[in-house]
């Protein structure tokens, strides 16, 4: 019987399965020995990471030193400066003593200021500055600047925890951030044309309606946007690009607020509700539920805590991690439109009646009410000096109020330290930290609406500038200070009587 023969060429079955059997091998042994060549070097660089990585205890070392080193590096620059320019009571070290007691000071400061506790108390000096007899400053220890004006009313601004970059919100959309020395407009985040002939619509970054709240984180990478659209946009200071625009709100978001050294952000809106974000994630964190009518506006400081107030006449306190909340019943007539933490425990408030109040977390009623604060004008606006005992308002007056609070006997002063003279609309006040610089949005139109405006006024930002002078007045008693407003004073009175007594002339003739 003939066998079929495989064609020449062509291999057995016990042939291929021999070479393939052999390549396996091969293949294993030059694999297993590639994974063994790659075990050796990875446990050779474990076993060098090892040794030169650094336990907890010699990191917590290293760290204290640099941070010694850096304090040191400060101070001794401080001390190479003038005599007269020794100290600034309002960074925390003041008065003569060793390097070494100067760095303990700091340390503490900048452990209590962390803690909310540091008390910078800087009324007094302020109250000393020359002033005229309706109030307002006269003294030339205080500068106030302003930027040029802008087509639309601004509704909110932002100053830098360095003081360096201001921002600010228009109702066209756009958001200017301001260089605060020159006072020139650094960059411009644009809004959406309104042009028929744009037709890159869809790839457009900016607000496409109004902007009425901003926020800036406290490293200065993020600033925060909101406004009419119920969208909260994330910008990227350092590429001015956007970095992601956060859905969730319902109805127009009024507020925004930055926690202090994080970039957990809150964000309360008309929905009623409040939102917490987390903004390096990107993500969505809660949402909090307790006011029965719009939120107006909202602020926090270290602590994952927030304060809030609303058209229901209401000031609610959140404890967030806890998801509780301290209800204040209402103490005004009519809604609360704004409101500002001092420190951790106690927050100031302005209503549309008119008044100020001073709060504190421990107790229901206001520790101080301030009736007809501005001439029985609502409170379009306030600010406070982060851990002092000063605090600001605004409204449509013409003028902006520097009040003293007395934060250890809680009590808010009925008479005001001093003011300013302004036109229009004060929609929003921020101090730098260091307390060097008030900014100052004016508009022509309250932020929230137009049912009344002020054809005589500029849309506009305004610098109200403290020389670290001015804080040592009540020492030094400047008297060139007193003599120079007097003189002014009485160079304005005669060009004042002049005038009128030109117009008598002219009405007479």
């Amino acid at each position: 019987m003939r066998r079929n023969r495989a064609p020449s060429g062509a291999k057995t079955s016990s042939g291929i399965s021999k070479s393939n059997k052999r390549r396996k091998s091969e293949k294993v042994e030059i694999d297993w020995e590639e994974d063994s060549d790659q075990e050796f070097s990875e446990l050779d660089q474990e076993h060098e990471s090892e040794e030169d990585k650094e336990t907890a205890d010699e990191k917590r070392i290293r760290l204290a030193q640099e941070y010694l080193t850096k304090l040191d590096k400060e101070v001794s620059e401080s001390d190479s400066d003038s005599a007269d320019e020794d100290d600034d009571p309002r960074l925390g070290v003041t008065g003569p003593g060793s390097k070494t007691e100067k760095i303990a000071k700091k340390i503490e400061n900048e452990l209590l200021n962390k803690k909310g506790r540091l008390r910078r108390p800087i009324a007094s000096a302020l109250g000393a500055l020359r002033k005229d007899k309706y109030g307002v400053f006269k003294s030339k220890w205080i500068k106030i600047d302003s930027c040029e004006k802008v087509r639309k009313p601004i509704t909110s601004v932002v100053i830098s925890e360095a003081g360096d970059l201001a921002y600010t919100s228009l109702k066209d959309g756009s958001i200017i951030c301001w260089d605060v020395e020159n006072m020139k407009k650094k960059y411009t985040f644009k809004s959406l044309p309104k042009s028929k002939t744009f037709k890159r619509i869809k790839e457009f970054e900016g607000h496409r309606d109004e902007v009425l709240c901003l926020a800036l984180s406290s490293d200065g990478r993020y600033l925060a946007s909101a406004g009419k659209e119920a969208l909260v946009y994330i910008w990227d200071t350092r590429t001015n690009k956007l970095v992601e625009k956060f859905r969730g709100h319902r109805d127009n978001i009024n507020g925004l607020s930055f926690q202090i050294g994080t970039h957990t952000l809150l964000s309360a809106s008309s929905d009623r509700s409040i939102r917490v974000w987390k903004v390096s994630e990107l993500a969505f964190v809660e949402e909090l539920y307790g006011h029965q009518s719009a939120i107006n506006s909202i602020d926090s400081l270290y602590r994952e805590r927030g304060v809030s107030c609303s058209d229901d006449r209401s000031i609610r306190f959140w404890k967030i991690p806890e998801e509780t909340q301290l209800v204040f019943p209402p103490a005004h007539l009519a809604s609360i439109d704004c409101v500002k933490m001092i420190d951790e425990v106690h927050f100031f408030a302005g209503s549309q009646d008119g008044s100020l109040s001073l709060w504190h977390t421990s107790k229901k009623k206001p520790c101080g009410v301030i009736q007809n604060a501005h001439n029985g004008e609502w409170i379009t606006a306030v600010a406070a000096l982060r851990n002092s005992d000063v605090v600001a308002s605004g409204s449509h007056d013409g003028y902006i109020k520097l009040w003293h609070v007395d934060l250890e006997h809680r009590k808010l002063f009925e008479e005001p330290i001093g003011c300013f003279k302004v036109e229009g609309f004060v929609t929003a006040l921020d101090f730098v930290p260091s307390g060097g610089v008030l900014s100052v949005a004016l508009s022509k139109e309250p932020r929230l609406g137009r049912w009344k405006t002020a054809p005589e006024a500029e849309n506009k930002l305004v610098f109200i500038r403290f020389s670290p002078d001015a804080l040592k007045l009540k020492k030094e008693g400047e008297d060139d200070d007193s003599v120079d407003d007097d003189s002014e004073d009485t160079s304005e009175d005669d060009s004042e009587d002049e005038s009128e007594d030109d117009s008598e002339d002219d009405s007479e003739d």
